[in-house]
């Protein structure tokens, strides 16, 4: 599993990340939304590019790496460079490589892995915030609450909102994103950064969880499910 970030760009990251599909997608857009979708792209075109050298030994361009969504919102990557996409259907990645894209203001950060070694994978990026007492009870269960309870209350909005991240990984990573209730996941702590994860709903699914240390004021997490379960 690769991760990378980008939490800035200028004119000259048009040309060297993004393909002449995606040029014209980034003209056409409102200039609300360029922001967080170039931040977005950049990030996972870097991970792409880092997980191919060190997997395989394939360098790429940046702007031979394409980023496009399914109808179910889940982010999807094309190889543009023909060479390169030979190699990855020699090398068994086709349709192989999961990757997971995530935003918070100026921020983006993008995991990809190869399904069959890492399984799927989901990131998510917050804003370290203050929830009311009735957004917690919304994504927070019993466990959870008994374990955050145990942490000093200076960390307590650090906590709840990792909880929050990590869920949110791992509701990507499982491609069913808020569809299914938060409540129904549970993170259990094996470590200080790391543990697994239960889903109610489906118990069988092998799921960890990592804490990524990020810019002071924001919280992040790493979720990969096992490809085998």
């Amino acid at each position: 599993m690769e991760i990378a970030n980008c939490s800035r760009w200028n004119d000259s990251c048009v040309n060297k990340y993004f393909s002449i599909e995606e040029k014209k997608t980034f003209e056409g857009m409102d200039f609300a939304r360029k922001n967080d979708w170039i931040l977005g792209r950049i990030a996972a075109k870097r991970a792409v590019a880092r997980l191919l050298v060190k997997k395989f030994s394939l360098r790429i361009a940046h702007n031979d790496v394409n980023i496009v969504y399914l109808e179910s919102g889940k982010p999807q990557v094309e190889i543009l460079n023909l060479e390169i996409s030979k190699k990855i259907i020699e090398y068994g990645l086709e349709n192989n490589i999961d990757i997971s894209i995530s935003h918070s203001g100026s921020i983006a950060l993008a995991a990809v892995s190869i399904m069959s070694e890492d399984g799927c994978v989901g990131i998510d990026i917050e804003r370290e915030r203050k929830f009311s007492s009735q957004v917690r009870g919304a994504f927070l269960n019993k466990e959870d609450e008994i374990v955050i309870s145990r942490k000093p209350p200076v960390n307590l909005n650090k906590m709840v909102t990792f909880y929050w991240c990590a869920k949110e990984a791992f509701l990507k990573a499982k491609g069913v994103g808020i569809r299914q209730h938060p409540a129904t996941v549970s993170l259990f702590f094996q470590e200080k950064n790391c543990g697994k994860i239960i889903d109610k709903t489906e118990p069988s699914i092998k799921a960890f969880f990592q804490r990524i240390n990020f810019s002071k004021g924001h919280v992040a997490a790493v979720v990969n499910i096992a490809s085998k379960y």
